[in-house]
C-alpha cells in the first residue's frame, strides 16, 4: 500500500462503499426472508380457508341432493295420489252416469205410462 493520502482516502471510501453494499445486501436478504415467511403464512391461511370452503361446499351439495331427493319422493307421492284421485273421479263419474241413466229411464217410463206409480 502507498502512503499517498489521496490513495488512502480512495481506499477508505472503497471500504465504506463495500461496507454499505454488504449492509444493503444483508438488509435485502432479511427483507426477502421476511416476505417469504409472510407469503408462506398467507399461503397456509389460504389453504386452510379454501379447504374449509371446499368442505362447506361439499356439505352444502350433499344437503341439497338430500333435499332434492326428498322433494322428488314427495312429488312422486303427489303424482300417485293425483292418479288415484283421477281414477276415483272416473269411477264416481261412471256411477253418477249410470244413476242418471237409470233415473232418466225411470222418469221417461213413468211419463210415458209404461210404469204406474199407484
Amino acid at each position: 500500500m502507498t502512503d499517498d493520502p489521496a490513495m488512502q482516502e480512495v481506499q477508505r471510501t472503497l471500504g465504506r462503499i463495500e461496507g454499505l453494499l454488504k449492509q444493503n445486501q444483508d438488509e435485502m436478504r432479511a427483507g426477502l426472508s421476511a416476505v417469504r415467511e409472510e407469503f408462506n403464512s398467507h399461503k397456509q391461511d389460504d389453504q386452510r380457508n379454501f379447504s374449509s370452503m371446499r368442505v362447506a361446499l361439499k356439505d352444502h351439495e350433499e344437503t341439497r341432493e338430500r333435499h332434492l331427493t326428498a322433494q322428488d319422493k314427495k312429488l312422486d307421492i303427489l303424482k300417485s295420489d293425483a292418479d288415484r284421485a283421477k281414477g276415483a273421479g272416473w269411477v264416481v263419474l261412471g256411477l253418477l252416469t249410470a244413476l242418471a241413466t237409470f233415473l232418466g229411464t225411470a222418469v221417461i217410463a213413468v211419463l210415458s205410462g209404461r210404469i204406474s206409480i199407484h
